[in-house]
């Protein structure tokens, strides 16, 4: 994609921009949408739905473990870092390590089945040492640390739109 591009350009200057608002948006949206796909997903398969439609459905979501992939290597520390926080903040610990812990009654969240499915195409696709090893640990440890407990309690919401605040006459460019 576009995106792949512009990254790979290896601008400090640039890549500060990508992290800087409004751009800064970008990861936390993609792991919303992932997110949002799981439990899309999950709900289809207990209303039966139309079995193209779910491949079709499973397919996307491969396509974003891919991209992910595909951003991590490109082996630049601050997309790593920020891309890998958004996806266990917004997708991974709210939804597929609350559903396998129990630890969340929110009925939005996934099925043990579809999670454990979820988490499998994860490990299958995406191979960066730092995202996998957090979530591993988020699967693993025995004593979960507090802050990673109140990202399982309840699923963050999606990020806030930032179109009136960054959009407004005020600003500079």
């Amino acid at each position: 994609t576009i995106t792949l591009t512009v990254y790979s350009i290896r601008d400090q200057e640039l890549i500060n921009a990508v992290l800087s608002l409004p751009h800064a948006t970008y990861f936390p949206h993609l792991a919303c949408e992932l997110r949002d796909m799981w439990v899309k997903i999950d709900q289809n398969i207990i209303s039966d739905l139309d079995v193209d439609d779910l491949r079709d459905d499973i397919e996307d979501i491969n396509d974003m473990l891919m991209y992910f992939q595909d951003i991590f290597n490109l082996a630049i520390p601050e997309l790593t870092i920020a891309l890998s926080n958004s996806l266990l903040y917004y997708a991974y610990f709210p939804s597929i390590i609350g559903s396998l812990g129990c630890m969340s009654k929110n009925p939005d969240i996934n099925s043990y089945s579809a999670s454990i499915y979820f988490l499998n195409q994860t490990y299958d696709y995406i191979k960066e040492p730092l995202f996998i090893n957090a979530l591993s640990c988020g699967l693993f440890l025995e004593n979960i640390p507090t802050q990673y407990a109140k990202w399982i309690e309840q699923i963050s919401k999606s990020p806030g739109s930032y179109k009136k605040k960054y959009r407004s006459k005020d600003r500079r460019v």
